[in-house]
């Protein structure tokens, strides 16, 4: 994200993205909107799953609020 030319503080600012398509948008949207994805709470909280470490930090440490923050 440091790289783009733009500040991203709404999911409409990534719309235009390569590589960004509807699906990704809403998933940007809701982290924006909750502060997290509750793909990946569900994901943790599933005990046949496991995630890497780093995911599951980012997840603890609301890492993903702080992206709903900018």
């Amino acid at each position: 994200m440091e790289k783009l030319p733009c500040r991203i503080s709404t999911y409409e600012d990534v719309k235009h993205l390569p590589g960004i398509g509807n699906s990704m948008v809403a998933k940007i949207k809701e982290i924006l909107h909750t502060g997290r994805l509750q793909k990946l709470e569900n994901l943790k909280a599933d005990s046949k799953v496991r995630l890497p470490s780093r995911i599951v930090q980012l997840i603890d440490n609301k890492g993903l609020s702080m992206v709903a923050s900018l």
